[in-house]
């Protein structure tokens, strides 16, 4: 047997053992050299990372402070001009005095006129202020559609870096391509037509859904627990539930209901199969109702119960107490062509709603900013009146008389 066979792995044969022992240190040293090459530009990486995700929270929060300070600047700034602008126009008012007790012609334009630039100003400020609150809505909206386009982008990445090699002798637990393919179609299914969101926040809360789905849903054990089926939530036959559009919460909720019933959905499956079905502030709605709770809106269904979330979501969109009924109504109409004896029997009902949360100043106010004009400059200063009730018998008396204020309906003769 020769020398050379009896050598070290990888010591040439003109070499003696020593020497080859000075080279393996040598290559030890510089490995570890490496390594701590390695180590120190790492820590310099993250060191660089934290300092930078610092520095961008402090200049959000700077921003977030100045652009909460702007709003405050505008809004006192309109308050101001609205009470300017209601001063001024108090001169513009008739007041009866002993000497004068009937209003001119030209006084009656002046107190309409001032009536008209009220109602003006209020609307310009509130227009304003909606402006303002659905450009921070947008900006809202904008930065958390590229943080999730980010977070996406950032994981495809991290998944073609990290994707397996094709080996030979394939295990045979591994996916087939119809069983990739099911998951595809499960995916595709649950993300719907992206180019229909419409809310915010929706992207990132679909993106935490699916993650979720994913890793616990996707796969049940079958009842000999040898293999696995895959689960692939179904499709529903009906229109995404939006109460920004003012879409019938009664009639979604029954097909919804309908639509896991027929499709033998899994119970555990209510609440996501319900955010998935859903756009605009339902979905903001279940997102905070997640968020109170402390988890995701995927693991909603571990901290509720499906029949407590059924009773909030009615609560929440199912307006059936009288009280918020008249207000809602209140707030949403006016006069029009309406024949001033039936709006004021409207009124009437809306006043005497039991357990009415609404003061008689606000009451009286939006009484006269919905009636026509000639209903309101006949009733003259609203302050005059204590209670609705001195309003309406006010109200019924005038038509009496005076045709502009009634609101009739011409009738041509044949």
């Amino acid at each position: 047997m020769t020398g050379s066979a009896l050598g070290m792995p990888g010591q040439l044969a003109n070499k003696s053992i020593a020497e080859y022992k000075q080279r393996f240190q040598t290559q030890l040293a510089l490995i570890e050299a490496e390594e701590q090459r390695q180590v120190a530009a790492e820590a310099v990486c993250l060191q660089a990372e934290a300092a930078a995700t610092t520095e961008k929270q402090r200049l959000q929060a700077e921003a977030e402070a100045d652009t909460q300070a702007r709003s405050k600047e505008a809004h006192d700034l309109l308050q101001q001009h609205e009470a300017t602008s209601i001063e001024k126009l108090k001169f513009w008012h008739f007041e009866p005095s002993e000497e004068h007790d009937d209003a001119t012609s030209e006084e009656q334009h002046k107190e309409f006129m001032a009536k008209l630039v009220t109602r003006l100003v209020y609307t310009c400020n509130h227009l304003q202020s909606e402006l303002a609150n659905l450009q921070w809505a947008v900006r809202n909206h904008k930065a958390q559609h590229e943080d999730a386009a980010r977070a996406l982008d950032s994981r495809v990445q991290d998944l073609e870096q990290t994707a397996p090699r094709p080996e030979v002798g394939e295990s045979s637990s591994a996916p087939s391509a119809r069983q990739l393919e099911e998951r595809v179609d499960h995916v595709v299914a649950m993300l719907g037509d992206i180019s229909t969101f419409a809310a915010p926040t929706t992207i990132s809360n679909q993106l935490d859904t699916l993650k979720t789905e994913v890793q616990q849903l996707h796969q049940l054990p079958n009842k000999d627990g040898n293999t696995v089926q895959h689960y692939k939530m179904s499709t529903f036959q009906i229109e995404k539930f939006d109460d920004y559009t003012h879409q019938d919460p009664v009639l979604s909720w029954e097909g919804f209901t309908t639509q896991l019933r027929i499709l033998f959905v899994a119970k555990h499956a209510y609440i996501g199969a319900l955010f998935l079905n859903s756009k605009g502030g339902c979905q903001i709605w279940l997102s905070h109702l997640a968020t109170v709770h402390g988890v995701d809106v995927a693991d909603l269904k571990d901290k509720i119960s499906w029949e407590e979330l059924t009773r909030l979501w009615k609560k929440r969109f199912i307006v059936d107490d009288a009280p918020t009924l008249a207000i809602n109504r209140l707030f949403a109409m006016t006069q029009g062509n309406t024949a001033t004896r039936d709006w004021l029997t409207k009124w009437q009902k809306i006043a005497t709603t039991p357990d009415l949360e609404l003061p008689f100043s606000h009451l009286r106010r939006e009484f006269y900013n919905r009636s026509c004009a000639a209903l309101s400059l006949a009733l003259g200063d609203r302050e005059q009146y204590a209670t609705f009730v001195e309003i309406i018998d006010k109200a019924r008396e005038i038509i009496k008389t005076n045709r502009a204020a009634a609101h009739e309906p011409h009738v041509v003769s044949a």
